[in-house]
């Protein structure tokens, strides 16, 4: 259970660092755009270093709902408020399985002032 969960939040960590500069995103995409809504791919995106704090209403155990709660943090250790919408929603989050056969794609609820909440149920 500890690995699950260190996976887990080792994912997490890279979705939210990934959700925060869009622009080095832009970048990496080799494929056609042009029929793709990106208004903003041409302003230039200032990088922020960010840290995020994971907590989960109690310990993680299988097929057990558990409501976790991420903190997004500038290098400062203040909230950070504002974020881009991607694909209409300010944050994805995904959560594999151990051999990552199994997946959630979810989308945590922005409650202001950096923090984001989401029920999760780990099979």
């Amino acid at each position: 259970m500890k690995k699950l969960l260190f996976i887990v939040v080792s994912l997490l960590t890279m979705i939210a660092l990934f959700a925060c500069n869009k622009d080095s995103e832009h970048k990496q995409m080799k494929h056609d755009m042009a029929n793709m809504d990106h208004n903003d791919s041409s302003k230039e995106k200032q990088q922020v270093a960010v840290q995020t704090d994971w907590k989960f209403e109690h310990y993680p155990q299988a097929n057990t709902t558990n409501q976790l709660t991420i903190t997004i943090k500038d290098n400062k250790g203040k909230p950070i408020s504002e974020f881009e919408v991607n694909h209409e929603k300010k944050m994805h989050l995904i959560v594999a399985s151990k051999d990552l056969s199994k997946y959630q794609h979810i989308h945590p609820t922005y409650k202001g002032k950096g923090v984001f909440t989401v029920p999760v149920t780990f099979t």
